[in-house]
């Protein structure tokens, strides 16, 4: 799989590394490590080494399912997607505006260190 993670001070990264299909996202998601986080959820989706992106829109609505029944857990958290090219960076915003209408903020940056110092701040600030 090329998605793994690091638990650091209470932030999830996710790195996303070559070729990204739908199972592969969704499987990530579906992993304990996000039914057992600590609240406020916080995470940094980097992007910035994806090499294929192949999320359809099928698998981003099914992706929108998953997050959803995780609605409670995810009120007031965080994620920075962080992306170095047009194509990724164009999936993440489809992402941010997608969502629906859970009550987690979600930023899409192309630098790592804005969206690490973003992450940081409490839910409501710029």
């Amino acid at each position: 799989m090329p998605i793994r993670y690091d638990l650091i001070d209470g932030v999830v990264y996710t790195i996303i590394v070559g070729r990204v299909t739908d199972d592969e996202i969704l499987s990530y998601y579906k992993q304990p490590v996000f039914e057992d986080f600590v609240l406020p959820w916080r995470e940094v989706v980097d992007g910035r080494l994806i090499t294929d992106m192949q999320i359809t829109p099928d698998g981003q609505r099914r992706l929108a399912e998953v997050v959803a029944t995780k609605a409670s857990k995810l009120r007031g958290g965080r994620v920075a997607m962080v992306a170095s090219t047009d194509l990724t960076y164009g999936m993440f915003r489809m992402w941010e505006v997608q969502r629906g209408d859970i009550d987690y903020e979600v930023r899409v940056f192309r630098d790592i260190e804005e969206a690490r110092d973003w992450i940081a701040q409490p839910h409501g600030k710029p």
